[in-house]
């Protein structure tokens, strides 16, 4: 081939390459220029008494300090949609960067397409306090600022700002996702791990924590009324929660649940030196599991710790715990039940406690089984509890809606499940019944109404965190009203329960 020709396919060739850039589409740059949240951390900011919570509108960034504060100098803490924020010339870092609150102050948020949005801002003082943050503050920092996308723990540091007589805490963390179907929602729940036991928030000292997310709740405190239901009634190692507002790398989360990891040691579920924790849950996705015998329950061994067992050591020890469960469990179903002696080896007060928890808050879990636990002493009897995991309580099982219905059956009828035969054999036994009966009674009378102020007491606590979970996560409804349906619901349903209870 002459050189003539070689030079035509060349031009031949960049002619279509450059067609071909010129036909493939751009990709636009994004127009998304908003700030999401806003405050002041009294951590950042010493003259400040309590964390102050912005307003943040269309175009405007409102706020309220005290009379007398020195406005110079002040950190704020944001989150915004876009590609940077300035103050002037100078790029704001949420968190780090300082401003002279003193004089007019707009911050500017530019997109990727070079667009911008102006947010004013505007300051009042006031003689009175002014609204605050009534929950405390938890801002954890990943290392490198790592986002929390997956259940294997990411090292940081955690800095609590912490309310009433609580002291303020920081320390080394570790945090990570958790949770089975609760995992795959948007605003998701986490675990965090120190190295050594600490106590934060009035929490006994403990490594492990939990932040619980609550997404399907508008009212944010489901679990937490069941935790109080089970404390009310007298159920062994019922967890507290405690509201909290959640940041990570600097991005406001949500308000969220604090409270207890389930598990073994002296401030948690004391049953060490040759005890057990079980959980009964279709999920069966612990390493060391199995089947019961007489109702093919899935049992799953929490405690004791079996992955740190020699290999031949875990196998006798789970055979061991296996056996014995299904000692128990064959008692229960045997047609000799219940004067069989089924009762040495099974708490039923605390069966009673646990089965009419479950049953004012319409937890149908109950019936696959789901996140059902059950520990025992060495040489004890099987315990119900702790409780755990009342997201889809409520009413909420049957239409995905919480408070739709108060009357629905605890137990499904003409619904074969494992849960479901094993928990409503014991109402076969006479003296379940009368337990069941003398507890509800004397709960209804003497606790209920404690549980109905408590809601009251937690809604008003929570009230400005909910206002910016919403903004975040745009969930539930209008808070006094989901508040009030939520009371409602437990009224009626406590109606129900009076009328299921003369039944028996």
């Amino acid at each position: 081939m002459n050189n003539l020709k070689k030079l035509g396919l060349l031009v031949a060739f960049i002619g279509v390459f450059t067609a071909c850039k010129k036909d493939a589409p751009s990709i636009p740059l994004s127009t998304e220029k908003e700030i999401s949240s806003f405050q002041l951390e009294a951590a950042l900011n010493e003259e400040l008494g309590a964390t102050i919570v912005a307003e943040v509108g269309e175009t405007g960034i409102e706020f309220q300090v005290p009379a007398g504060t020195d406005l110079d100098g002040l950190v704020a803490t944001f989150t915004f949609k876009g590609e940077k924020v300035l103050v002037g010339n100078a790029e704001q870092k949420s968190a780090e960067t300082p401003n002279d609150f003193s004089k007019p102050i707009t911050y500017v948020v530019y997109a990727e397409d070079g667009s911008s949005r102006n947010y004013e801002v505007e300051i009042s003082m006031a003689e009175e306090p002014p609204a605050v943050v009534r929950v405390a503050q938890i801002f954890i920092e990943t290392d490198g600022g790592v986002p929390v996308l997956t259940k294997d723990y990411l090292d940081g540091n955690i800095r609590i700002e912490a309310i009433g007589d609580y002291p303020a805490f920081a320390a080394p963390t570790r945090i990570k996702g958790r949770g089975n179907s609760t995992w795959g929602y948007d605003k998701k729940p986490y675990k965090i791990k120190f190295d050594d036991k600490a106590s934060i928030l009035g929490f006994k000292e403990a490594k492990e924590y939990v932040l619980l997310a609550n997404f399907l709740d508008g009212t944010l405190m489901l679990n937490a009324v069941a935790m109080k239901a089970g404390q009310l009634i007298g159920l062994p190692y019922t967890n507290t929660i405690i509201p909290v507002d959640l940041t990570i790398n600097g991005e406001y989360m949500g308000s969220y649940s604090l409270t207890e990891q389930v598990e073994v040691h002296e401030n948690r579920v004391a049953v060490e030196d040759g005890g057990v924790l079980l959980e009964l849950d279709t999920y069966f996705d612990e390493p060391f599991k199995f089947v019961s015998s007489a109702y093919n329950l899935p049992v799953m061994v929490k405690y004791p710790a079996l992955e740190d067992y020699s290999s031949s050591e875990a196998s006798t020890e789970l055979t061991k715990i296996r056996d014995e469960f299904n000692v128990m469990e064959e008692l229960v179903k045997a047609t000799s039940f219940p004067g069989n002696g089924y009762s040495d080896r099974i708490d039923r007060e605390s069966l009673v406690k646990y089965l009419i928890v479950y049953n004012l808050t319409d937890n149908e879990e109950i019936n696959h089984p789901k996140s059902i636990y059950m520990h025992k002493a060495d040489n004890g009897k099987y315990t119900m509890g702790p409780l755990w995991d009342f997201d889809w309580a409520y009413g909420y099982e049957q239409g995905n809606v919480h408070f739709d219905s108060y009357n629905h059956p605890l137990f499904w009828p003409g619904r074969p499940s494992s849960g479901n035969a094993f928990f409503t054999r014991f109402f076969e036994d006479p003296e379940v019944r009368r337990l069941y009966k003398e507890y509800w009674s004397e709960f209804r009378s003497t606790q209920f109404p404690k549980l109905l102020a408590y809601v009251t007491d937690y809604a008003e606590a929570i009230s400005e965190s909910k206002q910016r979970d919403y903004l975040k996560w745009e969930t539930g409804g209008i808070f006094s009203e989901d508040v009030i349906k939520l009371r409602t619901w437990l009224e009626n349903r406590a109606s129900h329960m009076d009328s299921y209870v003369s039944s028996l």
